[in-house]
């Protein structure tokens, strides 16, 4: 006779087993967590593009004569509060962002030798940066200082031809006690008037990169536990 089945019973039980120790596996763990990652940069991501098209907009002629109308005060009001509520989830992805990758280097059983080289590589991307660092302040300044002050710029140059952006204004800043030296030194090399458009720009291709850098290496440096 041949071998007797194995019974659906005995079948689901060896599958139970071998499901909880994936479960418990390091592998399975820090493929949770690189999930998640990708979840925040998602948001992150989505965040970053709506403030950009928001900021965008203004740089159109057409919106600008209209916002500006004096019978739309208040769609300019409304206009406004829209690109400061961005703003807010913008500051509020990016360090969701930061602390996801931070948890994952701390507490997933990530290989020493690559938590020496992620160490490294924020030192080196963001520890001596200016605008880094001045993102992570302004965050600061939110919270115990509430939405800065931002204004609509319009100017027509002979050579350049019109330009229109959304600004911030400098000036109003650095009246807080709170920013930090790199924070400062950032906030001296700007104009009373700045243009918000490319803060957020340079922080954010800063972030981009730093994503692809680590999902890059995580893979890498964990081949065997995946």
């Amino acid at each position: 006779m041949g071998k007797t089945s194995m019974s659906f019973n005995d079948l689901h039980i060896k599958i139970n087993c071998i499901y909880d120790e994936i479960l418990k596996s390091t592998g399975y763990k820090i493929d949770r967590e690189i999930e998640k990652l990708g979840q925040s940069f998602y948001i992150f991501n989505r965040n970053h593009y709506e403030l950009k098209k928001e900021l965008e907009s203004f740089q159109s002629i057409e919106t600008v004569r209209y916002l500006m109308a004096i019978e739309n005060i208040q769609k300019m009001d409304d206009y406004r509060n829209e690109v400061l509520r961005l703003l807010y989830n913008f500051l509020v992805a990016a360090k969701s962002l930061v602390e996801q990758a931070r948890y994952i280097v701390k507490e997933s059983g990530c290989k020493k030798e690559f938590k020496e080289k992620y160490l490294l590589e924020v030192k080196q991307r963001f520890s001596n940066s200016e605008c880094n660092k001045f993102i992570e302040d302004f965050r600061n300044y939110l919270v115990h200082k509430g939405f800065p002050n931002i204004s609509f710029t319009e100017s027509y140059d002979k050579e350049k031809g019109y330009s229109s952006f959304v600004a911030i204004n400098i000036n109003y800043l650095k009246r807080w006690d709170g920013w930090t030296k790199l924070s400062k030194q950032y906030i001296n090399s700007l104009q009373s008037s700045e243009n918000f458009l490319a803060i957020v720009t340079s922080y954010s291709v800063e972030i981009f990169s730093f994503y692809e850098w680590f999902k890059l290496e995580f893979r890498n440096f964990h081949k065997h536990e995946y």
